[in-house]
């Protein structure tokens, strides 16, 4: 057993050798082939040699930029860009649009047009408002600033040929991100076209990111005529979430929000701290209550009255009530309850912490369910040795 064993693992670390390295015909060297039919390794180059559509992403070849490809490459960005890319989809969104408008397509240039619709586009990693553009690269992505010169030339010829809003705003992005020529023309047009591309559209997670780079673009080229234009659209969505169920989608809805009370903030700053104090009063999720917090204090700034900052943290607290108001069972109450007795204490609230110990009290054991569970174990003998030594 244990000779077949090390045998399959000579194999498959072989085998494995072989698909790492792009030049290997994926075949196994003959101490570790079976020394029986052809058939065991016609299979073997089935499982290991990679598959066609892989080797069109392989960097193994260098691209060199050919004016006359750009049309080609600019019809595949735009169906590919039909929908709001913002990761690994944009793989199967190029292969997809290769394959049905142009199949001959060299896989070099596959590859390059992968790269730009495969760029990760996402909300702030580290808690800040707005979304990013990831600049690092991975195991098939070059860093933005590593991407070859050539390439660099690609994306400045795509943006006078794309129609896509989408495929605009990525070409121009990675303009930005990589500090190339005129970043601030680039900025300007990149926000524009982020906005393009989610007019029309019903919010969901994807039309945040794309509005939150526009909102993060604009600020980071200080493009500030485009101001308005933005926190317009961002007001716009939020009142739709709100009288919707935005509630029910807090990853859609929040991280607006958080855009919302950023300097510069919109001028009806007194419609913006309605909206959180109507939210404050419905929510029943405490985390959530703690970031809606959060930001009604910022919108107060160092000017609120000890009433205002009262009422913040009191709304806070009550959402953690609720939060135990709605448990399932006692001891997950017990748990929530003492959540908001920390949050009551950490603000100063001190009737509600009483209010809050007065209900921890009323649930008693049979309530909780608690079970005593008794094991007899073994000590070893340096334990009482290391005790007698003392």
């Amino acid at each position: 057993m244990s000779t077949e064993h090390s045998q399959e693992s000579a194999s498959d670390a072989v085998s494995n050798d072989s698909r790492c390295d792009p030049t290997s015909d994926g075949h196994s060297s003959p101490a570790t082939e079976p020394a029986d039919s052809d058939a065991n390794e016609a299979d073997a180059v089935d499982l290991f040699e990679p598959a066609e559509s892989d080797e069109a992403h392989l960097p193994s070849t260098p691209y060199v930029f050919d004016p006359a490809h750009v049309l080609g490459a600019a019809v595949v960005l735009d169906r590919a860009f039909t929908d709001l890319l913002t990761g690994w989809d944009g793989w199967d969104a190029v292969d997809r649009a290769v394959r049905e408008i142009d199949p001959a397509m060299d896989k070099v240039s596959v590859r390059v047009l992968s790269h730009i619709a495969a760029r990760r586009l996402s909300l702030q990693a580290d808690g800040r408002a707005g979304a990013e553009l990831k600049a690092d690269g991975g195991i098939l992505l070059p860093a933005i600033p590593d991407v070859d010169d050539e390439e660099v030339r690609l994306w400045n010829a795509l943006i006078g040929e794309v129609t896509a809003p989408a495929a605009i705003a990525r070409l121009s992005d990675l303009l930005v991100v990589r500090r190339s020529g005129n970043v601030g023309e680039h900025g300007r047009r990149a926000a524009n076209a982020y906005l393009d591309a989610i007019r029309g559209r019903v919010s969901d997670l994807d039309t945040t990111i794309y509005l939150l780079r526009a909102w993060t673009v604009y600020r980071s080229v200080k493009a500030h005529e485009l101001e308005p234009v933005v926190l317009t659209e961002l007001q716009k969505r939020i009142d739709t979430l709100v009288d919707g169920d935005g509630l029910k989608h807090p990853g859609v809805l929040y991280p607006l929000l958080q855009a919302w009370c950023e300097k510069p903030r919109d001028p009806a700053l007194g419609r913006a701290q309605a909206v959180l104090a109507t939210i404050a009063s419905c929510e029943a999720r405490g985390h959530l209550a703690t970031q809606i917090a959060v930001m009604r204090r910022k919108l107060l700034g160092s000017s609120a009255t000890n009433d205002e900052r009262v009422a913040v943290d009191s709304d806070e607290v009550e959402a953690y009530i609720r939060e135990a108001d709605a448990s399932p069972h006692p001891s997950v109450e017990m748990m929530r309850l003492e959540q908001a007795a920390k949050i009551a204490t950490r603000r100063g609230l001190q009737n509600k912490v009483r209010e809050i110990a007065s209900r921890m009290q009323s649930i008693s054991s049979e309530d909780l369910a608690m079970v005593t569970i008794r094991t007899p174990i073994t000590l070893p003998a340096w334990v009482a040795e290391a005790v007698l030594d003392q």
